[in-house]
């Protein structure tokens, strides 16, 4: 319990205030986005926030699990947000667990193409007009140990988002964040049983 409180807590800054510059952007204009990591929930059609995703080593089979949102400015090089993050064995063992951080934004592409029809957006609640692309960032990873958070570790987050007809490449299976630290390099995957769809979005703020 104390873990997952400071893991929250950890979060919250990182989406309220942490706003930090990089270089290497592409993208649009003066604009601010938003980015999260979800679920598509295929009993109500809904794609709801605040959910939980999966990525897979494919040398290791190790399992990461994130959870996360955030807000960037593209062409002002602004980026910020953060999360929970878990590392799991294949065989279930936990590696690491903690929480994570924005610390730069490093490229964003623009999808384009159709989004999913039939869902009901609770993400952006109006706020926002839903979009596809390829989002890469720099981030820390903290993990806590015993409820203390230790020494950060240096990662790349990169967020897929697939709408059918996109220009920037995206396939179906692309779609989800890949993750990658040290050896490891996590690329989208669908957990079995399947009740969520581990899904990715980005909404133009208005």
């Amino acid at each position: 319990m104390k873990f997952l409180r400071l893991a929250l807590l950890a979060a919250a800054i990182a989406v309220a205030g942490i706003v930090t510059a990089a270089g290497g952007v592409t993208g649009t204009g003066a604009r601010s986005w938003r980015w999260d990591l979800l679920d598509v929930n295929l009993a109500t059609k809904q794609i709801i926030p605040g959910a939980t995703d999966t990525s897979k080593d494919a040398t290791t089979g190790d399992i990461a699990y994130l959870s996360g949102t955030g807000q960037f400015t593209s062409s002002r090089k602004l980026a910020s947000g953060g999360g929970t993050f878990t590392h799991k064995h294949a065989d279930g063992t936990v590696v690491a667990q903690g929480f994570y951080y924005v610390t730069g934004l490093r490229s964003f592409r623009v999808g384009g193409g159709t989004p999913p029809k039939g869902l009901t957006d609770r993400v952006a609640k109006g706020q926002g007009t839903p979009e596809s692309g390829i989002l890469i960032m720099a981030i820390r990873l903290v993990p806590v140990v015993n409820g203390t958070p230790v020494a950060p570790v240096p990662a790349t987050l990169r967020i897929n988002c697939h709408f059918m007809g996109n220009h920037v490449g995206l396939k179906e299976t692309d779609e989800g964040f890949e993750l990658r630290s040290g050896t490891f390099d996590f690329k989208p995957t669908q957990l079995t049983p399947m009740s969520d769809i581990s899904a990715t979005v980005f909404h133009r703020l208005r």
